[in-house]
C-alpha cells in the first residue's frame, strides 16, 4: 500500500544550506570530477572536462572497502559537475545564443508560434523578389491573419530558437488583432472574434496545404464544402488572394482583416478605407459569380460570398500601397496570375537537390555484449539546415525517415551498409517531436497537429502536408512543447501536448485526457502489453526525473495543487538528469534485451539504461520499476530509438539543448548486439526481506554468497514547488543523504543465473540503490547495478536462516509539502508599503523574457517594483549592483540543494550584492515589494533567479 502525504517540511526545521550534508570532493574521493573516467570514450572532450561520472557506483564500492566506514547518513549527490559549477554544471548552455535558424533555406514555409499570439501559425513566402509575407492559421477560423513585407519571420536566437518562436520583421500591412487572434483561436470556449471564415467551428476542416511549384495552397472544407486557398504576389506590393471551390459551396462570410471602420467606402467594387492605425490606405477587389459584397463589421473588413458552383473560383486584390490604389489596383487585376489551384496541386516539381551521400558508418569494437555503432549525419550542407534530430523510424525496407526539431524531414538509406545517403523529403513543420511510420505512411507530431507527409508524384518528396488530426488543445510559452507518438493494438494515438497526456481517436476525430501534471513529458514510448509510458523532466513540480504511465484522471503535479499520483519510477540524477524515448524491442537479433526488453535513452547524459518491471507484480497491481545503466556514449543528447525490420538492432537519434553533456547539434547511432556475454540484470522482484535479481549467465556461487559484494542504500526525494529535490533521508528526514541497508546474505538460486540478496530492513522508498561484485561461473568477474523505486515490498521470501520478518515501516509515502486542493494568494507583497512610492510594473510573458528590459527611477526615491507574472512558470526578479550579475545568479545557481531555496525565493544567504528582490511568483500572480533606489547614479542589473532562467533574462534599473 501507499499514500500522498503532507510529511516533514511543514513540521521540521530543514538544516541550513552550510550543514547540507551533500559529497564533497576534499572529503568524498567517490565525487572528485577527475576520476572514474577511464571507461568513457568522450571524457577528453570539453564538454565533460568536469563531469562527474558514475557517482552513486563509486560512492558504493569505497564503502564496500572495509577501510572506510559507513557513516549512519551517506552523503547525497552534489550536483552535475561535482555541485561546484551550479545545478547544471559548468556548459549547462542556459544562456546560449545561437541565430542560425534564421540562416536556413527554409523553402517558401515553415510552421512556428508567432508573437506569443497561435501556436499553429504557418508563414509563407508569397514573393521573393517583393518579400511578401502571410501567415495562415487553421484553428484561427482558417485565416491569412498577418500580410507584411521586408524580411522572413525572425527566430530569437536565445537557445537555438526553441521557447520563443519567431516575430514578425519587416512593414505590417493587413492583419487582424492579436486579442481577436487569441479569442478566435481558444478553442475551450464559444467565440464570436470576428477573423477569419465566420463559420460555426464545428463546420470547419482543416485538410492540409499543398507545396506546388512555389505556391502554399492551403485546403479545408466549410460545412462539407472544400476550399483550395493561396495568396500570391503582383507588382506593387499587391497581394492577389485566390480561392478555389471545389465542390458546391453555399456562401460565407470570410474576415479580411482589421480596419477603422467609418473609414470604409465601396465603389465600383473596390473597397477603399484606412488600416486599423488609421493612417495607413488600403483598396480591395474581387470578382466572382453572384454578388459578394464588402461591409465593416466593428472594426474588421468582411466580404459576404454568394453561392458558387464546384469548379468556379474568385480572386481578392489587396493592396496598402499608394501606388496601387485606385486604378492601379485594377491594373494590377489584369495582370493576375491566371491559375486553377486544383491544377497546380496536381502538378508539384521536385524541390531539394541537396542530396547528402557517402556519409561513414563506424563500426565500434566488439568488446562487450552492446556496442555503440557511429554514423556521420551532414551537419555542414548547403541549405544550412540545423540537423537537431528528434524522431526515427523505419519502413519495411530498413531506410529510416528522420525529423530535426527545426522542421525537416530526411530519409536515410543504407544504415546496414559502410555509406548512408539523406534525402531531404519534407520541410518548415512546426518542433516535429515524434515520428511514426506506420501502414508504410510518414506521420510527424507536430506542435499542434499530427500530419501525414503525402508525396503524389513518386519522387520522395512531400507534396502535401495532409492535417490527420489536429483537435486537440495545446499551449503556449516554454515547456509546452508536443511529445511522443505511439498507437495501441486498437489504433488509438497518445501523446504529450503542454502538461498533459491524451488518447486520440483512431481517425483523428476525438480526443481524451489522460493524466495530467506532467513537466516536458519529454519521454515517451509504448509497450506491447498497452502500457504508455511518459518521462517528466526535473523541475518545478516535479522531484527529480520520472518514469510514470499514463492513466487516465492521473496527476503528477506540475502546475495544479490536486491530490498527487505515484509514478512507476524515479530515475536519479547521478544516471540521468533528463529522460529521453522508451523502447520495447521484439527481436531475437537483438540478444537478450531483444526479447521484450525495455530501455530508455538519456536526452541529458547522452547514455542509456535499461527499465525493468519488477515481477513481484502485474499490470493489474501497483507496479514498480528500476533502471539499470548500460556502458557506451552518444555524441548528442539521446531523443528517440527505433528497431530497423532488415538487422533487427536499435538505432538512436539526438540533439543538442541546455542542461546536457552534448558535443554536436544531433547524432545518430546504433545500439549494436556482438553476441557476447551480457552481465546487466535482465530482471528482478522485490520480496520483504530483500530483493531477487535475474542475469543471462550462470553465477559463481561463491561471489554469490560473499556478502561484501553487495551495497544497498536508499533515498527519497521532495515534491515541492521547488525545482528538483536534493536526496533526503528516510530515517532521519530532516537530513540529506541516503540510508545504507544492511545486506544479510545471499543466495544463488537453482537456475544458478539468479540471486536473492537478503536485506532485512528493505522499505518502500522514493529510491533505492543496489551495488553488486559477482562473477560469472567461467570466472568473469563484473560489477553492476540496479536502482528501483520501491512502491511496495513483496511477500516474505523464508528459507533456512532467514532473519525473522522484522517490524518496520511497509507503506510508501509520496514525500511532499503541498496540500491538496490549497488556494494559494497569487498576489503578494514585501517592504515596508509607501502609497507614494513610484510604480514600477514589469510583466514575464512567455518565452523566458521581461517586458521591459530596463526601466528608470531616481536616486534616492522611494519605489514601488511590481512583478506581474504571465508565463506559464514561476519567476522572480533581483536587482544587484553594478558588475555583480554573474556573481548573484552562480550563487543562486548553487542553491538548488539547500532544501529552502524556494523559501528564499532562490536569493542568495550573502545579500551584499542585492539591491531589492520579489519573492517568487507563480503563474498569474504578482508581487509587489518596497525599496529605497540607491543614492549612486548607474545602471542596475535586474536578473530572474529561478533555476535556468538568470543568464536569459535580464534588463537593467538606471538610477538618474
Amino acid at each position: 500500500m501507499y499514500k500522498s502525504t503532507l510529511l516533514f517540511l511543514a513540521s521540521v526545521p530543514l538544516l541550513h544550506a552550510a550543514e547540507l550534508n551533500v559529497a564533497n570532493a576534499s572529503k568524498h574521493p567517490y565525487a572528485d570530477v577527475k576520476q572514474g573516467r577511464e571507461d568513457y570514450r568522450f571524457a577528453d572532450k570539453k564538454t565533460n572536462e568536469v563531469r562527474l561520472y558514475d557517482f552513486y557506483q563509486r560512492q558504493a564500492d569505497y564503502y564496500m572497502d572495509p577501510a572506510n566506514e559507513v557513516p549512519a547518513i551517506i552523503p547525497a549527490y552534489p550536483g552535475l559537475d561535482g555541485g561546484s559549477h551550479g545545478h547544471w554544471g559548468k556548459h549547462n548552455q542556459n544562456n546560449y545564443k545561437d541565430p542560425r535558424w534564421n540562416a536556413m533555406g527554409q523553402s517558401q514555409f515553415w510552421g512556428q508560434e508567432m508573437d506569443n499570439v497561435i501556436t499553429d501559425s504557418v508563414s509563407v513566402l508569397v514573393d521573393s523578389e517583393q518579400k511578401l509575407y502571410t501567415a495562415f492559421s487553421p484553428k484561427t477560423n482558417l485565416s491569412f491573419y498577418r500580410f507584411w513585407s521586408g524580411s522572413q519571420p525572425v527566430f530569437n536566437p536565445t537557445r537555438w530558437g526553441i521557447g520563443r518562436g519567431v516575430t514578425l520583421k519587416g512593414k505590417a500591412s493587413f492583419g487582424s488583432n492579436g486579442k481577436t487572434i487569441k479569442l478566435a483561436y481558444d478553442r475551450s470556449k464559444p467565440s464570436k472574434a470576428v477573423v477569419g471564415w465566420l463559420v460555426d467551428r464545428s463546420k470547419q476542416e482543416y485538410l492540409g496545404m499543398y507545396d506546388s511549384q512555389g505556391v502554399s495552397v492551403f485546403a479545408y472544407k466549410l460545412d462539407g464544402s472544400e476550399v483550395l486557398d493561396a495568396v500570391q504576389g503582383l507588382p506593387n506590393g499587391v497581394y492577389q488572394r485566390t480561392l478555389e471551390f471545389v465542390s458546391d459551396f453555399e456562401g460565407a462570410e470570410v474576415a479580411l482583416f482589421d480596419i477603422k471602420g467609418k473609414s470604409l467606402k465601396v465603389s465600383d467594387g473596390i473597397a477603399t478605407g484606412l488600416l486599423a492605425d488609421g493612417k495607413t490606405k488600403f483598396a480591395v477587389r474581387t470578382q466572382a459569380a453572384g454578388e459578394n459584397i464588402f461591409k465593416a463589421k466593428g472594426n474588421t473588413l468582411v466580404l459576404s460570398i454568394a453561392k458558387q458552383l464546384a469548379g468556379s473560383g474568385m480572386n481578392i486584390f489587396m493592396s496598402a500601397d499608394k501606388k496601387a490604389l485606385g486604378d492601379k489596383l485594377v491594373a494590377a487585376e489584369k495582370g493576375a496570375k491566371k491559375v486553377r489551384l486544383s491544377e497546380l496541386v496536381k502538378k508539384p516539381k521536385s524541390r531539394w537537390s541537396d542530396d547528402m551521400q557517402n556519409l561513414a558508418v563506424t563500426k565500434a569494437k566488439d568488446d562487450a555484449a552492446y556496442v555503440i555503432d557511429d554514423f556521420d549525419i551532414p551537419l555542414e550542407n548547403k541549405n544550412n539546415s540545423m540537423l537537431f534530430l528528434s524522431g526515427i523510424d523505419f519502413n519495411k525496407d530498413g531506410a529510416a525517415f528522420i525529423s530535426t526539431l527545426m522542421g525537416e524531414v530526411y530519409k536515410v538509406t543504407g544504415l546496414t551498409g559502410s555509406q548512408t545517403k539523406w534525402q531531404k523529403i519534407a520541410t518548415g513543420l512546426n518542433q516535429p517531436l515524434g515520428l511514426q511510420v506506420w501502414d508504410e505512411k510518414v506521420y510527424v507530431l507536430e506542435r499542434e497537429q499530427i500530419t501525414e507527409l503525402q508525396d503524389l508524384d513518386g519522387d520522395g518528396e512531400t507534396d502535401f502536408y495532409s492535417n490527420f488530426s489536429n483537435t486537440f488543445p495545446t499551449q503556449m510559452g516554454s515547456h509546452t512543447h508536443t511529445y511522443g507518438l505511439e498507437r495501441d493494438a486498437d489504433g488509438n494515438i497518445y501523446f504529450v501536448s503542454g502538461i498533459t497526456g491524451y488518447r486520440l481517436s483512431p481517425d483523428g476525430k476525438e480526443y481524451t485526457a489522460l493524466s495530467t501534471g506532467i513537466r516536458n513529458g519529454m519521454g515517451f514510448g509504448s509497450m506491447s502489453d498497452g502500457t504508455i509510458l511518459v518521462g517528466p523532466q526535473e523541475g518545478t513540480s516535479t522531484p527529480a526525473s520520472a518514469i510514470l504511465e499514463l492513466k487516465e484522471g492521473d496527476n503528477h503535479g506540475f502546475k495544479n495543487r490536486e491530490a498527487l499520483s505515484v509514478p512507476l519510477g524515479y530515475v536519479p540524477r547521478g544516471i540521468d538528469n533528463s529522460t529521453g524515448g522508451f523502447l520495447e524491442v521484439e527481436d531475437t537479433r537483438w540478444g537478450p534485451l531483444g526479447d521484450k526488453g525495455l530501455v530508455s535513452v538519456c536526452y541529458g547524459y547522452g547514455s542509456w539504461y535499461q527499465i525493468l518491471f519488477d515481477k513481484s507484480f502485474s499490470k493489474e497491481q501497483t507496479r514498480q520499476i528500476a533502471t539499470v545503466p548500460m556502458k557506451g556514449e552518444f555524441a548528442s543528447g539521446v531523443l528517440r530509438a527505433a528497431v530497423n525490420p532488415v538487422d533487427g538492432q536499435v538505432y538512436t537519434v539526438g540533439l543538442d539543448g541546455w542542461g546536457d553533456y552534448a558535443l554536436a547539434d544531433g547524432c545518430l547511432h546504433r545500439i549494436r548486439y556482438t553476441g557476447k556475454p551480457m552481465y546487466e540484470p535482465l530482471g528482478f522482484a522485490t520480496s520483504d526481506n530483500g530483493i531477487t535479481v535475474h542475469f543471462e549467465n550462470e553465477l559463481d556461487a561463491a561471489a554469490v554468497k560473499d556478502v561484501k559484494h553487495y551495497f544497498a542504500q536508499m533515498w527519497d526525494y521532495n515534491h515541492t514547488k521547488q525545482y528538483g529535490s536534493p536526496e533526503f533521508s528516510l530515517k532521519e528526514p530532516k537530513s540529506l543523504g541516503h540510508d545504507p541497508l544492511n545486506v544479510k546474505s545471499a543466495h544463488l538460486l537453482a537456475d544458478k543465473k539468479s540471486i536473492f540478496v537478503e536485506i532485512p530492513d528493505l522499505q518502500p522508498a522514493m529510491q533505492m540503490h543496489l551495488r553488486m561484485h559477482l562473477k560469472t561461473a567461467n570466472g568473469t568477474e563484473f560489477k553492476t547495478d540496479l536502482f528501483p523505486t520501491i512502491l511496495n515490498l513483496g511477500e516474505y521470501k523464508e528459507f533456512e536462516g532467514a532473519a525473522p520478518k522484522m517490524d518496520k515501516n511497509r507503506e510508501f509515502v509520496l514525500r511532499s509539502d503541498r496540500v491538496e486542493g490549497e488556494i494559494e494568494n497569487l498576489d503578494t507583497q514585501s517592504g515596508e508599503q509607501d502609497d507614494h512610492a513610484k510604480k514600477v510594473v514589469v510583466s514575464t510573458p512567455p518565452g523566458l523574457k521581461f517586458d521591459k528590459t530596463s526601466f528608470k527611477v531616481k536616486a534616492g526615491e522611494s519605489v514601488a517594483l511590481v512583478l506581474k507574472n504571465a508565463d506559464v512558470m514561476p519567476h522572480n526578479l533581483v536587482i544587484v549592483k553594478p558588475g555583480k550579475k554573474q556573481a548573484v545568479g552562480e550563487a543562486a545557481f548553487k542553491m538548488l540543494s539547500d532544501p529552502e531555496a524556494l523559501k528564499k525565493s532562490y536569493v542568495p544567504d550573502d545579500k551584499s550584492d542585492v539591491i531589492a528582490f520579489t519573492f517568487v511568483v507563480d503563474p498569474k500572480g504578482s508581487h509587489t515589494t518596497y525599496f529605497t533606489a540607491p543614492e549612486q547614479k548607474g545602471e542596475y542589473p535586474y536578473i530572474c533567479t529561478f533555476p535556468g532562467h538568470w543568464q536569459v533574462m535580464q534588463g537593467k534599473m538606471i538610477v538618474e
